[in-house]
């Protein structure tokens, strides 16, 4: 009968799935009045009778739908149906026109897409045939800046193909008209309010959205593009605008820090692309297995032990580390630091897999790195949300990828993303919902860090590895010194998006090499041979006297290679002289000591500080930190330092005090903070009074963050003789360390854009619609999700520390204030997008990340096309006959009524077990390679049937255990069972263990293999193809002198 009543309601979804797949309709009641002006979606403008005075303001109020046609090889899908407001939903086609593929017109009039933040298709509006264009939307207050008549039109680059209307009403007045301005209300706590608690049995989604800008997250969602996150986290959540990440502000840097909730010194992942000084190899995570080699950075596996004959030699404990301890149910989707899954529940890596594979067309594994956020959501709402799992992790990267993809970044295309994810957040929210926790789940929205560009300018590129070390030696007139134009002539070592690369002089060995480790592009690491150039010496770093006094050629003196650095001065190329300064080197961050209890910081005007740290000895992370404006900073061969210390720092009075690299000094939010103390500056302080004094600064947090960057653990001492930089060097604003054509917003900078990121948390008895200025940083997230979930664990232990004054009926210690501050929507007139010219090619190289027949893309396409789902192909056949986006009716069918059936009786043990054997046999990853096996080839061993056997294997245990507390609880009064349960199940889950270890280790290994196998290949054909080409690339080392 069950059996029965599961196919019915099978096909009952099925059927309801199909009458909802069709065409949207254009009908909508305009409720707007008679004096509804029309506007059709036809013409680009339409001439109104209304006549605008300067000065007056208008409320504009508009309805109505419009349908923007899409073809498709099997009819016409209405992608785009959409509301005055507009979309940032547009196609891969719109994008592109921006990159000049086709020949038509594609200028939005206001420009949006690649070219600018305004949505497609939105009503908009202009004063004049020629006058200055303004976005609409629904609803809209506007200040005339000129007179003349009013035009409504549609920000559409082609209307030939458009359908239906928009409406509009138009009321003019004198004043602004406060009660139509969309205005932020949120109440603000200045300071920290009383701690609460949780409540019990709660769960804790993490959200982790990489690289939000926090001005575009708010701007969008009180604009409405955002409904979810606006609802959910603004309205009924809290918020912490002083929210910070770590320098380098790059994803694996941040993310270690933050699931550990420690700085740099202890995870020891400085950045995302390194110099391994053991094998003179330049090395980074940007690969398949990425997130695993980062994570035995900090926790070293079996793996480990055997392969690395010198690993870390005391473990880091994370998020994960510390929930399976305390025996929590976690479980995660793929993010940048990837533990071990196997302990965390029935978290089977092959089952993201065959997610990813399912998730794009057939021979489509090119597009995976677009549709990460659709891959990971797919993902979590499979396996993730649950009502078993007490934590619930889900990355989302899509805004940051398109963001370094763009010239505009968020500003721009990035916007796409940012307005999909939060209809991802709302299918979590429904997944969270139907599983019958969502009343009881704290969500914390966070970032790893933010992005610089794209608002006011876009970033322009110093090549700092060709255009600075690379770049031949210069010594016109033979005075031994470099000239003003002169590179270092270094053979470089360097990472460009996925490949290692590298380019030689024609005159010297490349084994004379230097490297530069940079993924942000707004921070990079540098490693120099030890003491000059040719010593092909890298066991050990350059101290600050060697970098002064570095040898670069026999023939030269000794060169200040960071003195260099702060001189290239790029007039010529500024296309933005007005915002942009012409030298593109911010600061540089240098250890100053030998056991790196001090830092040296210098800018490009010369402007020196030395920050201090060191333990206060009242916990095992409890440091204080002194910030000291010095001149005439000097080292000698012994490490020895002399300098100046400036008095003037601990005068009070901005207006008084001395400058200093980082300008402290000339913030008067900072010299506010530090007025009640003459002295501040003499002393030291704790991180989080630096935190809290700097959180409105220009390098917000920097005496903290550079302190444990150059700073490196006891524990991890290995790790810093096999690691460490010499030194690292950021970009002022406006510039980046890009080393191809590409413009894009980024980050890595120590810069307050970029270090700043959004957190907001929001759940039961979180306080609703409330702002805390307070300083944070993303590291209090992790012990803040413990907090919640219950984990005991050593706060000492930890840099971040829990957020506890965040739940409801607590009274607040601070001033409360209601917030009255109308919320801009940015919109401008574009700016120029004029590309750097092309790095020069190191000849024919047929490996491009960005190419879809890549041999990488072109081989997973072909391995991939065995785990394609066998439903998939079911589905896919009945979406050609349903029009519109394909919908999956089988998979969705199947999916609600599991949730459905499970959600009905969540705590019922008998629902609990049936679901739970259901989901170990993995119905829905049964694919092509299972078929072929098992019907054609009679074998049944494979890895999906491994994994399958697993969960059953658990199954059974759990069902053994039911039996065992039944039958003990008479006997024992309540005890938990007959039998001891951990007896029976520990020789069961440890051969499980050692079979699901040889397994994973195994498939890492061929996946290790055949990656480096195609890169090989590649650079096979690559040799071939050069053989016989000039190397046009290559220049010699030095030129001069004439």
């Amino acid at each position: 009968m069950k059996r029965h009543l599961f196919i019915f309601g099978l096909l009952l979804s099925f059927c309801t799935l199909l009458s909802c797949a069709t065409t949207p309709s254009l009908h909508e009641e305009i409720t707007l009045g008679p004096n509804a002006i029309k506007v059709p979606s036809t013409q680009t403008w339409t001439k109104t009778d209304i006549s605008v005075q300067q000065g007056q303001y208008m409320h504009i109020a508009a309805q109505g739908k419009v349908q923007i046609e899409k073809s498709s090889y099997h009819g016409h899908d209405y992608e785009y149906v959409v509301g005055p407001q507009g979309t940032y939903d547009f196609s891969s086609t719109v994008e592109n026109l921006h990159r000049g593929y086709p020949a038509e017109p594609t200028e939005f009039p206001l420009p949006a897409a690649v070219k600018g933040p305004a949505p497609c298709y939105a009503l908009i509006g202009r004063i004049g045939e020629n006058g200055d264009i303004f976005l609409i939307g629904r609803d809209a207050v506007v200040e005339a800046k000129s007179s003349g008549d009013l035009y409504l039109g549609i920000n559409d680059f082609n209307v030939a193909d458009n359908i239906g209307d928009f409406y509009a009403k138009v009321d003019m007045y004198s004043t602004l008209p406060g009660e139509f301005v969309t205005k932020d209300a949120r109440k603000i706590e200045e300071g920290k309010g009383k701690d609460g608690t949780p409540i019990d049995d709660s769960r804790v989604l993490m959200l982790y959205l990489d690289g939000i800008d926090y001005n575009v997250l708010t701007e969008m969602a009180y604009k409405g593009y955002l409904p979810n996150i606006k609802k959910l986290f603004f309205d009924n959540g809290i918020n912490f605008p002083y929210t910070f990440t770590v320098y380098p502000s790059t994803t694996w840097t941040s993310t270690a820090c933050f699931i550990s909730s420690n700085f740099s010194d202890l995870t020891g992942i400085k950045s995302d692309v390194f110099l391994d000084r053991r094998v003179s190899k330049e090395k980074h995570f940007f690969t398949p297995y990425g997130p695993l080699t980062a994570a035995r950075r900090m926790y070293p596996d079996f793996v480990d032990h055997v392969t690395d004959e010198n690993p870390r030699k005391q473990e880091l404990p994370t998020i994960f580390n510390r929930t399976h301890d305390d025996n929590i149910r976690m479980y995660s989707s793929v993010i940048p630091v990837l533990f071990n899954p196997i302990p965390m529940g029935n978290h089977i890596p092959t089952w993201y897999t065959d997610t990813l594979t399912n998730s794009v067309r057939y021979f489509g594994m090119h597009q995976t790195k677009d549709e990460f956020d659709e891959i990971n959501t797919a993902f979590s709402l499979d396996y993730v949300i649950k009502q078993e799992n007490k934590v619930m992790y889900v990355w989302l990267p899509g805004v940051d990828a398109k963001s370094h993809e763009t010239p505009r970044g968020q500003w721009g295309a990035a916007r796409k993303p940012m307005y999909l994810i939060d209809k991802n957040i709302g299918e979590i929210v429904d997944k969270l919902k139907l599983e019958g926790v969502y009343d009881k789940t704290y969500i914390i929205l966070y970032s790893d860090h933010g992005h610089m560009g794209g608002k006011d300018f876009i970033n322009q590129r110093f090549d700092i590895a060709n255009d600075f070390f690379y770049k031949s030696i210069v010594d016109g007139d033979g005075d031994g010194e470099l000239d003003k134009d002169s590179g270092l002539g270094f053979n470089i070592e360097y990472v460009e998006h996925d490949e290692r690369l590298n380019r030689a002089h024609i005159d010297r060995n490349m084994e004379d090499f230097m490297a530069v480790g940079s993924m942000g592009y707004g921070a990079a690491v540098i490693y120099l041979p030890y003491k000059h150039k040719y010593s092909r010496n890298f066991t050990q770093n350059n101290s600050y006297y060697d970098l002064t006094h570095y040898q670069v050629h026999p023939t030269i003196k000794p060169v200040n290679v960071i003195d260099k650095l702060f001189k290239v001065d790029y007039s010529e190329q500024n296309k933005f002289p007005n915002i942009i300064a012409n030298k593109p080197i911010d600061v540089v961050i240098i250890p100053a000591t030998k056991n790196r209890d001090a830092s040296l910081v210098i800018n490009s005007q010369g402007l020196q500080a030395l920050i201090e740290m060191r333990p206060t000895g009242k916990g095992k992370r409890d440091f204080e930190s002194r910030y000291r404006a010095v001149t005439d900073f000097a080292q000698d061969e012994n490490g020895n330092n002399t300098f100046n210390a400036v008095e003037t720092m601990t005068q009070a009075g901005a207006g008084a005090a001395a400058e200093d690299p980082l300008h402290y000094t000339s913030s008067p939010s900072f010299m506010k903070y530090i007025s009640k103390d003459p002295n501040w500056f003499a002393g030291f302080h704790s991180g989080r009074e630096w935190l809290e004094a700097t959180k409105e600064t220009e390098y917000p947090d920097a005496v903290v963050t550079f302190s444990h960057f150059t700073k490196w653990d006891d524990s991890i001492s290995n790790l810093k003789d096999r690691f460490a930089p010499d030194f690292a060097v950021s970009p002022k604003k406006g510039w980046d360390f890009q080393t191809d054509r590409r413009l894009a917003s980024d980050h890595g900078y120590p810069l307050f854009d970029s270090m700043r990121v959004p957190l907001f948390i929001t759940g039961p008895n979180i306080k609703k619609g409330v702002v805390n200025y307070t300083a944070h940083r993303n590291m209090d997230v992790v012990p803040t999700v413990l907090k919640m979930a219950g984990a005991k664990f050593d706060e000492g232990e930890l840099d971040g520390k829990p957020i506890l004054d965040i739940y409801e009926g607590e009274a607040e210690d601070g001033p409360v204030f209601v917030r009255d501050e109308r919320v801009a929507f940015h919109t401008d007139s574009g700016l120029p997008l004029e590309y750097p010219p092309e790095v020069p090619k190191q000849g024919t190289n047929i490996h491009n990340i960005d190419d879809p027949y890549d041999l990488h893309y072109m081989v997973a396409d072909v391995a991939s096309l065995l785990e394609v789902g066998d439903i998939r192909i079911i589905d896919d056949v009945f979406d050609v006959f349903i029009p519109g986006q394909p919908v999956r009716p089988v998979n969705s069918a199947m999916t609600e009524v599991a949730t459905g059936f499970r959600s009905e009786n969540p705590s019922n043990i008998f629902v609990v077990r049936t679901t739970q054997f259901f989901d170990a046999l993995q119905i829905k990853q049964f694919d092509v390679s299972d078929t072929i096996s098992m019907l054609i080839f009679g074998f049944y061993f494979t890895e999906n049937n491994f994994w399958r056997a697993n969960l059953l294997i658990d199954w059974i245990q759990d069902v053994g255990g039911d039996f065992n507390r039944l039958i003990g609880e008479p006997v024992f009064h309540g005890e938990k069972g007959l039998l001891p349960g951990q007896v029976l199940n520990a020789p069961i889950d440890g051969v499980q263990l050692v079979a699901q270890n040889t397994v994973k280790i195994a498939k890492e290994a061929i996946t290790r293999f055949g990656y480096r196998a195609i890169f090989g290949v590649e650079a096979g054909v690559n040799k071939i193809g050069n053989v016989d080409k000039p190397k046009v690339w290559q220049t010699p080392e030095i030129v001069g002198p004439k």
